[in-house]
């Protein structure tokens, strides 16, 4: 038995308490409402850049070695569909008709219609900023070292270069985000991940 701790404190110990069954159906529930509004939110923006061209919209297929391995996935397939994430289970047979230059070492399929990836995101992030330029925004390449709230509407941002005020601050920093945030009075838990893929040519 594993006893946890009432009130954590270090990494691990959050990572404990996040992974109980209970919180971690909270957690799929509000990003679930968080991602739902991500691909109407995004289709304007691709319109504005022409960035459809920089879309893979094939969806993404997860495969199972085994039955065993398809049988434990049972739970993260319902999780998804209960947050409303479109799941298609394929046979052996229906993945060999959907990918027929796969090697038949696995049990079954998922198929995930809605998803798609960004072919190129640095150049869709390029035209991106293109277009926020030329609606009077600007790019400054320098490093905020600081926020720091002036009064109740207002904040102001030091960098390397010089002291910026601003009305709004959006922190998306990536892992680098959390000691800005801290400035702030917002503790982050946020950690490094390694992310790892495959890519091959069929």
């Amino acid at each position: 038995m594993l006893a946890l701790p009432t009130s954590p404190d270090s990494q691990a110990d959050r990572f404990l308490m996040a992974s109980r069954p209970r919180k971690v159906a909270y957690i799929a529930r509000q990003l679930g409402l968080l991602l739902a509004q991500v691909d109407g939110a995004l289709q304007p923006f691709l319109d504005d850049v022409n960035g459809r061209e920089l879309l893979n919209m094939k969806g993404t297929l997860y495969l199972y070695g085994s039955a065993r391995g398809f049988a434990n996935a049972r739970p993260d397939i319902e999780n998804c569909r209960n947050n409303g994430i479109a799941v298609e289970e394929l046979s052996h047979a229906e993945v060999a008709e959907l990918e027929p230059n796969l090697q038949p070492h696995y049990y079954r399929g998922l198929l995930f219609n809605d998803a798609y990836q960004v072919i190129n995101p640095l150049k869709l992030l390029t035209r991106m900023i293109s277009v926020v330029i030329g609606q009077g925004g600007c790019l400054l390449p320098t490093r905020v070292q600081n926020i720091q709230r002036r009064d109740a509407v207002s904040l102001s941002l030091v960098t390397d270069e010089k002291t910026l005020s601003a009305g709004k601050v959006v922190i998306a920093a990536g892992v680098w985000s959390r000691p800005l945030a801290v400035q702030l009075r917002d503790r982050l838990p946020l950690d490094t991940e390694q992310g790892c893929h495959l890519n091959y040519c069929g």
